[in-house]
């Protein structure tokens, strides 16, 4: 656990409150779905009430560097596809679809209320060239167990260790038995330019089904790593990626969220651009 994620484990209230049980079945009871406006997405999306608060109520986005991040890849890379890779409601995928309407997007889900939540967005507002798939990315294509976090639904994972719900929250995993595909795979000839990561721990897996599409189509990457860093740069550096912090001011060892861009790419025209998008949002 990061600087961060220790500071925000000991003081941050929701984070305290849902250790109660009874506070977590009260909550959950509150946590239905609504239309939101959140700032710089051009379109009402689909959240639930409680979990996704911070994205309506804050000023800034829960991760402003890493949104940030993305939106100046966006700029610097021009994607035609963006592939969000545990997509959540969709947060990351509707911000660079408002900034770039021509962008075609791929989000992958596991957690079924949180598909419900990216289906609705795209019906209600008819957006096209969006593909959903609700499967998890993993090193093989299959079935395999999941681990689904019926607390924040922002944390389930096919690592053996568990979501937040049963490591920090006293409250029990919603297991059960989901696809896999590989990045690969699923991105077949056409690949992507610009992906987004995050799974909770397995991200080894995520980039060892991926090796064809680093090679091939070398997009850029903003991925989170928790558990098996080391063996995570070096499937990057055997496809000539180079890593940084994806928080600013936080050193690659010590951040949670991290960059990989291929060594061809133009770091110092993207990092201009990261301070400009930082400042707007």
């Amino acid at each position: 656990m990061n600087g961060r994620e220790i500071l925000r484990e000991r003081i941050h209230p929701l984070h305290q409150l849902r250790k109660i049980g009874p506070v977590r079945w009260t909550l959950a009871l509150a946590d239905v779905p609504v239309w939101g406006r959140i700032r710089h997405i051009d379109f009402p999306v689909r959240i639930r009430v409680v979990r996704h608060a911070s994205y309506v109520l804050l000023p800034r986005p829960p991760e402003p560097s890493v949104a940030a991040a993305l939106l100046a890849l966006r700029r610097v890379f021009e994607p035609s596809t963006f592939c969000d890779v545990g997509a959540n409601f969709g947060y990351y995928s509707w911000l660079l679809r408002s900034a770039d309407r021509s962008i075609g997007c791929v989000l992958l889900e596991p957690e079924p209320l949180n598909l419900d939540l990216i289906r609705a967005t795209i019906s209600r507002n008819v957006l096209r060239d969006v593909d959903v798939v609700g499967a998890a990315a993993s090193d093989s294509a299959g079935v395999a167990a999941f681990h689904g976090d019926p607390v924040s639904g922002a944390t389930g994972t096919l690592g053996e260790h568990g979501s937040f719900a049963s490591s920090r929250w006293r409250a029990s995993d919603a297991q059960y038995e989901i696809a896999t595909v590989t990045l690969d795979e699923l991105l077949g000839d056409c690949g992507a330019q610009l992906v987004k990561i995050d799974v909770e721990g397995h991200e080894r897996s995520v980039f060892a089904g991926s090796k064809r599409l680093l090679q091939t189509h070398r997009p850029a990457i903003v991925f989170e790593s928790t558990l098996d860093r080391d063996a995570v740069l070096a499937l990057l550096a055997a496809s000539d990626y180079r890593v940084a912090s994806a928080e600013r001011g936080v050193e690659v060892a010590e951040a949670a969220n991290l960059i990989a861009l291929p060594e061809e790419s133009n770091y110092r025209s993207f990092v201009a651009c990261w301070d400009e998008e930082l400042l707007r949002l």
